[in-house]
């Protein structure tokens, strides 16, 4: 079975702490959703980059 994930308050540091939990130990994860406030948008996209890349160097 795949696991879906809602995340809200993201960027925050709790929401970016669970995500790369969630990438190092959930196998069965399929897609993660954010709730971003419209003010939080370009920083959201730049954290989704960051956790994107940290995860990309830990595989």
């Amino acid at each position: 079975m795949e696991h879906v994930y809602l995340f809200t308050g993201f960027p925050g540091f709790i929401s970016n702490q669970l995500i790369m939990e969630l990438l190092r130990r959930d196998e069965a994860l399929n897609k993660i959703y954010l709730l971003v406030l419209p003010e939080q948008k370009v920083k959201a996209e730049a954290e989704i980059k960051s956790i994107e890349n940290n995860w990309m160097e830990q595989k």
